[in-house]
């Protein structure tokens, strides 16, 4: 089904975006997680052991979004919590299975990343992303 167009530039990225989404997400299905679990992955391997707040604030999500989506890594053994105090101060830290995910669906990721650069062209990619950090500062 054709969709119908429009001058809506909310629509319109929030149609680009479900579409990317769906992309990634099917290119690295076979590590048993979604593109936005596997940045999530990334970002702890990247920044550390850290809480839910420095890492929603490192990524630009809502806490509520971050969690919901950490949910998941917890009960796959991907993610865990090292503190040892309440719940409320959760020290996050990726597991070594959570490393070899992280690793296999980077590769996957880089497969996703150049089918993009081969379907748009790097120029056009490029644009996207001045774009798109443009729109960021809105």
């Amino acid at each position: 089904m054709e969709r119908m167009k429009t001058q809506c530039n909310y629509i319109n990225l929030r149609r680009a975006t479900n579409a990317l989404t769906k992309y990634y997400d099917n290119k690295i299905k076979s590590c048993g997680i979604t593109s936005n679990q596997l940045s999530i992955l990334k970002n702890i391997d990247r920044i550390g052991i850290c809480n839910v707040t420095k890492l929603s604030n490192h990524m630009g999500l809502e806490r509520t979004t971050l969690i919901r989506n950490l949910r998941p890594l917890f009960k796959k053994g991907f993610v865990e919590d090292i503190s040892f105090t309440e719940k409320r101060s959760c020290q996050l830290k990726i597991t070594s299975v959570g490393c070899k995910v992280l690793e296999d669906g980077m590769l996957l990721w880089k497969e996703a990343q150049n089918g993009i650069d081969r379907k748009l062209g790097k120029d056009n990619v490029a644009l996207l992303t001045n774009l798109l950090s443009l729109i960021e500062t809105i």
